[in-house]
């Protein structure tokens, strides 16, 4: 896309208008990128909404907001490690991203639900911790899915 619309610029002026149109177009090129990657994860396609982003992130490494949206994605796609690695690039880049803290929070839960079933699920697990992480993954899954039915999991003492 960026070439089509560098070609159509391009065609147009010389010099320094060339590269003013240019940047201008590689504006575009962002602004596009970034709804086209947010149209995708609204319809739930994360593939390509990662894709997008992982993109915009290669082309432009310093932009925080953008490896906040990449860890979004990654994140909605159950994809926590490399989600929460976005997110402190993002913090890393914008430690005032208070957004992005709130994320790696709930990228930390959606951590701690995966350990904690694989661990209820261990008969290397004492009763006593068997319970406590159950009622601990009753109150996550509460605070991660207030408004939609709940994940199914044993909640048995």
């Amino acid at each position: 896309m960026l070439s089509c619309v560098l070609a159509v610029y391009g065609c147009a002026s010389t010099g320094a208008d060339a590269s003013r149109n240019a940047a201008s177009a590689a504006g575009l090129e962002v602004g596009t990128l970034q709804a086209v990657a947010a149209q995708s994860a609204q319809a739930g396609d994360f593939g390509q909404a990662i894709a997008i982003y992982q993109r915009m992130t290669a082309a432009e490494p310093g932009r925080a907001e953008v490896w906040f949206l990449l860890g979004g994605a990654l994140l909605r796609n159950q994809q926590p490690e490399p989600a929460q690695r976005a997110f402190e690039q993002a913090l890393r880049l914008d430690p005032k991203l208070s957004k992005a803290y709130a994320n790696l929070a709930l990228t930390h839960l959606a951590q701690f639900r995966e350990a904690a079933s694989r661990a209820i699920g261990s008969d290397q697990v004492s009763d006593a911790n068997r319970v406590a992480l159950r009622l601990l993954l009753r109150d996550v899954d509460q605070a991660l899915f207030p408004a939609r039915e709940l994940p199914k999991t044993d909640l048995k003492p």
